[in-house]
């Protein structure tokens, strides 16, 4: 059996150096997020899924709707792997939800 992905070997060292597992989060997010966000420009500008410009805007030109799916992925991702490195850690599942929602209302209010 390989050790080094043996989920009780991972959980023991990430207990004990805490500030490489906050790291490792950190930097995990950050590049998902850093190649995520890129498409979802790409995509919002060929659809043409801009926010146009109004009073009530504070942006000069027409800006790409859609960002917070860029969020919505990483965090969902991250707290599934944090939650699958704490089997005891089932607030996750509650999280998840609740992000979920806010999601949708988000996505909602996006495109309508």
């Amino acid at each position: 059996m390989n050790l080094l992905f043996d989920p009780e070997v991972l959980l023991t060292y990430f207990n004990e150096h805490r500030i490489i597992f906050s790291l490792v989060i950190f930097s995990a997010s950050f590049l998902i997020t850093f190649l995520i966000i890129p498409k979802i420009i790409f995509v919002t500008y060929k659809r043409r899924l801009l926010t146009e410009v109004g009073k009530r805007s504070s942006h000069k030109v027409s800006t790409p709707v859609f960002g917070g799916v860029a969020f919505f992925i990483t965090i969902i991702l991250i707290i599934s792997i944090a939650q699958s490195m704490y089997r005891d850690f089932l607030i996750g599942n509650h999280i998840i939800a609740a992000i979920t929602i806010l999601f949708i209302v988000g996505l909602k209010d996006d495109l309508v």
